[in-house]
């Protein structure tokens, strides 16, 4: 029996995914934090992606993206994402823990 439960369990993660990540390509197009950035960076990313035509591979866009934000960047603005990605996923932990509690 103690088998059986394992292999079910075995067999369920790997055909589920194995995990929370979202599987396939990147999401392309302008990220949606942009208008909270200064506005020097924010109008550099909206160049990058003016030009981008939907359906199309966008691993340039995102090279280009990445680029801006953490090489070219300041300090500044490297404390602001990391300020928008904290507040994020403590409002993800908050929405987890009422889920939670609702069951």
């Amino acid at each position: 029996m103690l088998k059986a439960v394992l292999l079910f369990y075995i067999f369920t993660t790997v055909a589920g995914g194995g995990g929370h990540r979202r599987k396939g390509p990147s999401r392309c197009g302008l990220p949606t934090f942009t208008d909270r950035l200064p506005l020097e960076v924010s109008e550099q990313i909206h160049k990058i992606w003016d030009a981008y035509v939907d359906g199309e591979g966008c691993d340039k866009e995102h090279q280009e993206t990445k680029k801006i934000i953490f090489m070219e960047a300041s300090e500044a603005v490297r404390a602001e994402l990391n300020r928008l990605y904290h507040d994020d996923r403590r409002l993800k932990d908050d929405m987890n823990s009422v889920k939670r509690r609702r069951h």
